[in-house]
């Protein structure tokens, strides 16, 4: 009968003296005398290394496989230790070896097994860093510096852990770009490369001091980086000599006039740029004396006068193709200079030129030519900022004059590219100071848009141009006895076309739902009712302001104060027709909340970190607790009627950035799926526009905070691994994977719903540039890993990737880095997420089959064949319809790798990449060397219902 030690309460022979495990005397056996250290304790036999080396305990062994590390992750990997493990009667020393020489890094194969020897000779990991001070000596702005950091490891395991820069925008680790933070693991040691990001370093009179933190489980250290970045001294004219802004503003006191120039030409503002600093001025320039007056009411040194506008809103009418002119006066009260720019939200209205006269600025309006959209009337806001970044928004109408087409000869006018005459925009300028709005404050929620109704003063009716039939106003027509002679013998006519043109459409609608290549490519109504649903936060919502957040740990106490949070438009799905397993009477949920509070939408704009939609939190009397920076246009948008003419499903919301003029559109929308035909899925689109003078860097990121019915750590199959992810996932540009599923179930026979987030749609949608899958941001993981960026619903751009096990909550996240966004232009994205599929029924639960990708011709599909519980050499075979071709050139056969052990699931996947053929029906069989075969339909459609492919 075994014997169970009691200290480690493992099992040993029933002849044994001592412990195997720990040399604990086994009580009750003649001649125990006391524990012995099982290391020491000689082999039967010894191991013997391929160079002669001989191995007789524990300790010896344990030492020869570290400093013969090469040799030792053969000899695992081989079997032979384990082998010789399993002759001592060590078997369960002998798994663990198998299970490491499973691991691809030789590494780690090293190290767990060193782990798991009974040997005390084995040293601890411990950090060592080669310097704790680096002096960079003389930098200049702008210009780029790479430098190695040498860590080392002065123990025997594997030294693992982060290195951190996040409060040093200047410094950046690791290859390529670099980022704040590097993760990093080594036996012996390794090399940081360490970038200077020269943009980003400041003149200064003192030296710029950054700091590396090393957090490892073999201790930390702080490494120190100084660097001198000496100011750049301004070298025209009268400002010459000067070496900070408010030497400038000094030497401009003196001489206005001379000095006045070198602010209008741009020379000033490049100076700031070359030192790195920011530029106070926002907007155009001003001209002469009043450049002046716009950099000291930049630096606080004087106070702007108050500005009007002379017209509080404008109204024009005219024909198609003529012109309307009109000059809106902006005008300072006080006998100052006044200086203005101007801008606007429609293509049709341009600002043709800025006129600065002393106290008043001509801003030049022109409609030009007016839209050929005769019977119409056409709104537009007008956004003017003058002296200390006062704004106004001023309401303006057009009439177009003439009979309205009808809906078949209605035809969009196509725009010139929308330009800003003379002006001077600033390059690289930093974020806006609060604007002073002249308008009443901005009360959310509620949205008010202008009216096309009577004008505050005088309506400027510009060019108008005379009118002749086409107008729309009463003038003497015939009578009404003579339209009856001729309509009258027109109505035989009249019936036989309404007969011909019904005929028409019956045919044309049987063509279109018949099926098959012919209508493959036109875009079908849903078919059903929806299978899911989408909810938002689009009103007040009573939470607590506090420190446990959405999902507090267990125990915690929830003393935070009662308030209400403004609605942020965020959203969240659930299922229609299933409940949720855990909660009777509620709906299965995609997301873990209804309302998607736990998601969230980051924007970067010029290296701000903003959330979209957050207005802040107030107490229930109305104080508001905190702020934002941000408002909405529109908080939500009908999206009209669909082609069929039924409702559209989802919300409009925009969000816009006053300061910098830009605004972010988020779409949400329930669609037909791609190949079911039903409600679905649903599509998240972003529109970023620039309606500001000058370019912005805008980037987008969106957390997803994904559930399942019950399961809210399931594994992810992404396409193209070979083992379902149930720990992290960090790829960028062509690694992001066409789209990535989740199955409630383990069991193919009954996989419960399945999720699916795609990420490609189509050229016209920019897909994410990196996806991360892994834990969400909880506020336990900001304490267990004492990361600060952990922030819940809160958490800004970085979303720290960290295993979906560690608290068995996942989250995906899809970044769009940030690009430039030139004035009047935008950049535009998406992705879906919604309901999956797994045909299963013929594979009896031992072989599933699953597409995803655009399903148009050529598009790129992921086939994926997930093979229950596979067999050492089990192999899966892809049959492709005629047309279908293999786009990464492997085999039709694959292997079906064998499951990690602990596996996250029984199942393990086989992917290939296959191009579409034409438009059709067809279907795709994957049979598996075990005789199991799987069958899926799919159709190619002419195009994407997302976007062009």
């Amino acid at each position: 009968m075994p014997q169970i030690c009691p200290k480690c309460h493992r099992a040993n022979p029933a002849d044994a003296l001592y412990c195997y495990e720990d040399g604990f005397s086994l009580g009750g056996r003649v001649g125990a005398s006391g524990p012995v250290d099982p290391g020491a304790q000689s082999f039967p036999h010894p191991f013997v290394f391929p160079d002669g080396a001989l191995c007789r305990n524990f300790d010896q062994l344990a030492l020869a496989c570290y400093h013969e590390g090469a040799i030792a992750v053969e000899l695992i990997r081989n079997g032979d230790l384990a082998n010789f493990l399993a002759g001592l009667g060590r078997s369960d020393l002998a798994k663990a070896v198998r299970e490491a020489a499973r691991q691809e890094d030789k590494d780690r194969t090293l190290d767990q097994v060193l782990g798991q020897l009974p040997a005390k000779t084995i040293e601890p990991a411990r950090l060592h860093v080669e310097t704790l001070h680096v002096n960079m000596g003389q930098l200049t702005v702008g210009k780029d510096h790479r430098w190695e950091l040498r860590l080392e490891n002065q123990g025997m395991r594997m030294l693992s852990g982060t290195i951190a820069c996040d409060d040093c925008v200047w410094l950046a680790l690791g290859d390529g770009g670099g980022s704040p933070r590097k993760v990093f693991q080594f036996l012996t040691g390794t090399v940081i490369p360490v970038h200077v990001r020269g943009k980003l370093l400041r003149s200064a009179a003192k030296p710029m001091i950054g700091r590396l933190t090393i957090e490892t489980n073999g201790g930390a250290a702080t490494v120190v980086v100084t660097a001198e970045v000496p100011v750049k001294p301004f070298a025209e004219g009268v400002l010459a000599g000067a070496i900070t802004p408010r030497e400038i503003a000094q030497k401009a006191r003196t001489a206005p006039k001379a000095a006045a120039a070198l602010f209008e030409s741009g020379g000033v503002a490049r100076w700031y740029i070359q030192n790195g600093w920011t530029y106070p001025v926002q907007g155009p320039s001003a001209s002469g004396i009043g450049a002046v007056q716009q950099y000291f009411e930049a630096l606080g040194l004087t106070t702007p006068p108050k500005v009007e506008v002379r017209e509080s809103s404008l109204f024009f009418e005219g024909k198609p193709g003529a012109g309307v002119f009109h000059t809106l006066d902006v005008e300072a009260v006080e006998k100052r200079p006044v200086f203005a720019s101007a801008v606007s939200d429609q293509q049709w209205l341009k600002v043709s030129k800025i006129d600065l006269d002393g106290r008043t600025a001509h801003v030049r309006l022109a409609v030009d030519p007016v839209p050929d959209r005769p019977g119409e009337s056409l709104e537009a806001k007008l956004t003017v900022r003058a002296n200390g970044n006062q704004r106004f928004v001023v309401p303006i109408a057009l009439r177009i004059l003439g009979k309205p087409r009808t809906a078949a000869y209605n035809t969009p006018t196509v725009y010139p590219t929308f330009q800003v005459v003379e002006t001077t925009p600033v390059v690289a300028l930093p974020a806006l100071p609060p604007a002073l709005e002249t308008a009443k404050p901005w009360t959310p929620p509620r949205i008010a848009t202008w009216q096309n109704g009577a004008p505050s003063r005088k309506p400027a009716i510009m060019d108008v141009v005379p009118l002749d039939d086409e107008d729309q106003r009463p003038s003497a027509g015939p009578s009404k006895s003579r339209m009856r002679a001729i309509i009258l013998p027109l109505l035989p006519v009249a019936f036989i076309l309404l007969g011909l043109f019904v005929t028409l459409v019956r045919d044309m609608a049987v063509r279109v739902f018949a099926g098959g290549a012919e209508a493959a490519g036109l875009v079908a109504g849903p078919s059903g009712p929806p299978l899911i649903d989408v909810q938002f936060h689009d009103h007040g919502e009573n939470v607590t302001v506090g420190t446990v957040g959405m999902k507090p740990a267990d125990g915690a106490a929830d003393d935070g104060v009662p308030a209400i949070w403004e609605p942020s438009m965020r959203f969240g799905l659930t299922m229609t027709g299933e409940a949720d397993p855990l909660w009777r009477g509620a709906v299965k949920r995609l997301t873990f909340s209804e309302k998607g509070l736990t998601n969230n939408t980051c924007i970067k704009l010029d290296n701000d970190e903003l959330l979209f939609g957050e207005t802040g939190t107030r107490t229930q009397a109305g104080e508001r607790i905190d702020a934002f920076r941000g408002r909405w246009k529109e908080l939500e948008g009908d999206l009209g009627n669909a082609a069929a003419g039924a409702p559209r499903r989802g919300k409009r919301s925009v969000w816009s950035y006053s300061d910098e003029q830009i605004d972010v559109t988020q779409t949400v929308e329930l669609v037909p799926g791609p190949q079911s035909g039903r409600l679905d899925t649903c599509i998240v689109r972003y529109r970023i526009d620039n309606r500001d003078l000058r370019p912005h860097t805008v980037g987008l990121r969106f957390l997803l905070d994904t559930f399942i019915g019950a399961n809210d750590g399931v594994p992810f199959l992404i396409p193209g691994r070979n083992q379902l992810c149930d720990t992290h996932l960090d790829v960028q540009g062509n690694l992001v994977p066409l789209y990535i599923q989740a199955c409630e179930s383990d069991d193919l026979a009954h996989p419960g719903t399945i999720a699916r987030i795609q990420f490609v749609l189509g050229s016209a949608l920019a897909p994410p540039d990196r996806v991360t899958l892994g834990a969400w941001p909880n506020a336990d993981l900001a304490h267990k890993m004492r990361d600060r960026r952990c922030r819940q619903q809160e958490t800004l751009w970085e979303v720290p990737v960290y295993d979906i096990s560690l608290l068995h909550d996942s989250a995906v996240v899809m970044y769009w880095n940030p690009k430039q966004v030139l004035p009047g232009a935008s950049r535009e994205m998406a992705f879906t997420y919604g309901l999956g599929d797994v045909a299963a029924g013929e594979g009896g639960g031992k072989l599933g089959l699953s597409v995803g990708g655009s399903f148009t011709p050529g598009g790129e599909l992921s086939v994926t064949a997930y093979v229950n519980n596979p067999a050492p050499g089990q192999t899966v075979t892809l049959t492709l319809p005629d047309g279908f071709q293999l786009a990464d050139g492997n085999s039709l056969t694959r292997p079906a790798p064998a499951l990690d052990f602990p596996s996250a699931s029984r199942q393990s996947p086989v992917t290939w990449t296959v191009k579409a053929g034409r438009p059709g029906d067809y279907t795709i069989k994957a049979e598996s060397s075990n005789g199991a075969v799987q069958s899926k339909k799919v159709t190619i459609k002419s195009r994407s219902p997302f976007g062009d492919n």
